[in-house]
């Protein structure tokens, strides 16, 4: 692939940057503050939100079955 000044590109030399990892205490205070501000739901809606979000990472479709 060429770039806009003509040189060629390999995708692989130019690796996309992992995401930083989460701050498990940031999370924690999150969740303490979210309590103490009486949103209960919303630090339950949270905890779903991330368990949802780590565990469609963690899976991968399977590609064997198609229909």
């Amino acid at each position: 692939m060429r770039s806009r000044t003509g040189k060629e590109s390999n995708v692989a030399e130019n690796p996309k940057p992992k995401p930083e990892q989460d701050d498990p205490e940031q999370s924690k205070r999150f969740m303490e503050i979210a309590e103490l501000l009486g949103n209960e739901e919303m630090a339950t809606s949270f905890e779903a939100a991330i368990s949802a979000i780590s565990t469609a990472q963690k899976t991968k479709p399977d590609q064997s079955s198609k229909d």
